[in-house]
């Protein structure tokens, strides 16, 4: 798996029809901060799970 640094990923339900729309915005800097950590070269973030708390649990997956 290439890491390319500008690129842009976000997290999508895959059980929602149609069309989202985007444009709300949050200031999260421990969440950029903890995905910058856990980004060390040999595992990339892919994922984010959101169960109503206020948890988030941030899923990784080993890089090839």
């Amino acid at each position: 798996m290439e890491i390319i640094k500008d690129k842009i990923r976000f997290f999508v339900d895959l059980d929602i029809k149609g069309n989202g729309k985007g444009g709300t915005f949050i200031k999260c800097k421990v969440l950029r901060n903890k995905i910058e950590k856990l980004e060390d070269g040999k595992k990339i973030v892919v994922g984010v799970v959101y169960d109503g708390t206020d948890d988030l649990e941030i899923i990784t997956q080993k890089i090839k």
